[in-house]
């Protein structure tokens, strides 16, 4: 996962209202998906109830790439209540995934 200061992100959420956030949440989305979560297109942020399957969707693929370290069920209730601070504390913990593999030096394994 991509490095970046929580505290950067608050304050670029803050400047940009919001859409920093959005940007961020296509780009995280991505690094989990090259992992191994499974989250739908972040196109359906747009529409509403889909919405909130993309986001349990997108909480279950924290708690994949942490290993646990934030459930899904947390990760989600962090989503909802906690606002334009959601990032910035998903950030921190994307901080602390370690670096993934080459896809070269995995597949010669």
């Amino acid at each position: 996962m991509t490095q970046r200061s929580p505290v950067t992100m608050f304050l670029l959420g803050l400047f940009t209202l919001g859409i920093y956030h959005i940007f961020w949440q296509a780009g995280t989305s991505g690094e989990m998906d090259a992992r191994v979560a499974d989250i739908p297109t972040t196109w359906m942020l747009t529409i509403p109830i889909l919405n909130l399957i993309w986001v349990w969707n997108y909480c279950q693929g924290v708690a994949t790439v942490t290993n646990g370290a934030m459930s899904g069920g947390t990760a989600f209730i962090i989503y909802l209540l906690a606002g334009s601070l959601t990032p910035s504390i998903f950030q921190s913990q994307f901080n602390k995934v370690p670096p993934q593999a080459p896809a070269a030096a995995t597949e010669s394994q």
